[in-house]
């Protein structure tokens, strides 16, 4: 991530987009250095109506960062060896129930998220590049980073599907270069 500047995150609340890649115009993030703000512009939030229901934005909200560890989620012993954990199935039964235990809600940076329907930067590459084999997917995934989730959470009025997750991945290049438009957002819900 870059030093300095904001990252703008936009997503569709009234359709909630799945991720699909016909759905790519439901989300959007722009990154605009601080050196300089004078290109930024207020304007307001525009109003408008889809069958009866008034759109509102959601309030802006300020981030503090913390550090905290995020450990990954298995669901199957085998999958560990990948992040360096070579466990037995007893000890990979026990690591699996202390992190369901341990959920809360999860907004955050980098680490590795917290997946509700299996892989998350696997569903991004596959969607962002339109792949269907999964050798390509395969392939396609260590180019890609994870970047934030953003979780629902009753205190801020966000829900998205029943109870899920918004996840957005970006291609590790695209990161570098600060290309955030190549950016891909997903959700997952229970």
């Amino acid at each position: 991530m870059p030093a300095r500047g904001m990252l703008y995150f936009f997503y569709e609340v009234y359709s909630q987009p799945w991720g699909g890649h016909d759905e790519q115009d439901g989300w959007r993030i722009i990154f605009h250095p601080d050196e300089d703000p004078t290109n930024l512009h207020c304007t307001a939030h525009p109003t408008y109506t889809i069958t009866d229901v008034e759109i509102q934005a959601l309030p802006p909200h300020i981030i503090k960062f913390r550090h905290r560890w995020v450990l990954p989620m298995l669901f199957e012993a085998e999958e560990g060896k990948a992040h360096g954990l070579d466990m037995d199935d007893d000890a990979f039964i026990l690591y699996f129930d202390k992190l369901v235990a341990s959920r809360e809600t999860l907004h955050y940076f980098f680490g590795f998220p917290y997946p509700i329907q299996g892989s998350v930067v696997y569903a991004c590459a596959k969607q962002a590049r339109q792949l269907h084999i999964t050798t390509e997917i395969e392939a396609e995934v260590p180019n890609w980073q994870f970047l934030f989730q953003i979780d629902s959470d009753d205190d801020l009025d966000m829900m998205w599907g029943d109870s899920g997750i918004l996840y957005v991945c970006i291609p590790i290049d695209s990161l570098k270069n600060r290309n955030f438009d190549d950016s891909w957002t997903i959700m997952q819900c229970s």
